[in-house]
């Protein structure tokens, strides 16, 4: 999930700009509401986020803390994770530690640290490129769009719809920026259907973030991680995230998924192009190219699009 909200924010900044990619520093408070009465909602949760666009670097610190209060259990959850990704070294490395306090004893969980390795990533600068060249994604929202409403009067709406068909869901968000580009709000509403529907919506708040790339330091895995160990590639999620999959073929990974994807059904496809994309282009982007069965294509099913393997645990939500 840390890997994949991850990749959200990246792309979140990358396709805010529609125009242009800059590097940025973000620090900012998370807000969750659940449609569901009940549901633990995070009372401290902070995400900070550095990206270097040039490098291809990301930074992720993210600290979330959940109480629990019934007459039966006091419990605090306090969780730390922290992300690095470099195209540079091919790797991405993930710490992780948790801390419980319960009226209930509940044994510790030590602290952990991940890498993972992508030995199909292209070069920093083609990762950059491919970022720039899928932020497209993100529309320009009009001054008297209502979604424009959400973001101050100072600054451009940015929005994105990306459905989750296998988890029959779907989320929308607006992305709220400066004049220079820069991330100031991102806002997410979440909405799972089917036999316990859901809905979600998060705030990712922080009008002090500013342009230019962190320290180079941000990107040096801490001593005080321990030994990091090597571990697999996650799964790739089955929901056509626009998003994720834009990500993850951009440090490519999912291009092999192409040939499970070309087996999908013609109507679990989610678009990765527009009217007029060629198969050259199509394949340029990282997606994959099948034209559908009838070749009039009555219904309008996308012949370039994500890919995504069948059968792997589907996500109902990629929150940011």
């Amino acid at each position: 999930m840390t890997l994949e909200r991850a990749a959200v924010l990246a792309l979140g900044l990358v396709s805010a700009s529609s125009f242009e990619i800059v590097s940025q520093t973000f620090n900012g408070n998370l807000t969750m509401t659940y449609s569901i009465p009940g549901v633990p909602a995070p009372t401290i949760a902070t995400v900070e986020l550095g990206l270097d666009m040039e490098e291809a670097r990301l930074r992720q610190n993210e600290l979330i803390v959940v109480e629990t209060r019934t007459p039966s259990l006091n419990m605090t959850i306090t969780k730390k994770v922290s992300m690095i990704f470099d195209a540079s070294t091919q790797r991405g490395t993930m710490y992780t530690e948790t801390d419980i306090k319960s009226s209930t004893p509940i044994p510790s969980t030590p602290a952990t640290c991940q890498y993972y390795e992508f030995p199909n990533m292209p070069n920093p600068k083609a990762v950059a490129k491919c970022m720039q060249d899928v932020a497209a994604l993100a529309k320009p929202v009009a001054p008297d769009d209502d979604a424009a409403a959400k973001c101050s009067h100072d600054l451009f709406a940015f929005a994105m719809h990306m459905p989750f068909p296998k988890a029959k869901g779907a989320a929308d968000e607006v992305i709220c920026t400066s004049k220079a580009f820069v991330m100031k709000k991102l806002i997410a509403d979440i909405s799972v259907f089917g036999a316990h529907p859901m809905t979600i919506h998060s705030e990712l708040i922080d009008m002090d973030s500013i342009a230019g790339a962190p320290k180079k330091g941000t990107f040096v895995v801490p001593t005080e991680w321990g030994t990091c160990v090597p571990t697999p590639i996650p799964p790739i999620p089955t929901t056509n995230n626009p998003v994720m999959k834009s990500f993850l073929h951009c440090v490519g990974i999912s291009r092999h998924e192409c040939t499970i994807a070309k087996t999908l059904p013609e109507d679990e496809r989610t678009d990765c192009g527009h009217s007029g994309f060629t198969q050259a282009m199509c394949e340029q982007r990282g997606c994959c190219w099948k034209p559908t069965a009838d070749a009039t294509n009555p219904k309008s099913y996308p012949w370039c699009f994500f890919s995504g393997a069948p059968g792997m645990a589907s996500q109902a939500s990629v929150m940011v």
